[in-house]
């Protein structure tokens, strides 16, 4: 649930952003996305 000042989480888009704050199984999930869209759309 968002928690910020910005009604999002407290890394959403900031200078804070970083590699710790990222799951691996969601940052593996999207590049899987992104490699899927990239070699198979037409």
């Amino acid at each position: 649930s968002p928690n910020g000042d910005s009604g999002f989480g407290d890394f959403w888009h900031t200078l804070d952003d970083n590699m710790d704050v990222i799951d691996r199984a969601t940052l593996n999930a999207v590049g899987r996305t992104v490699m899927e869209v990239i070699y198979n759309e037409k």
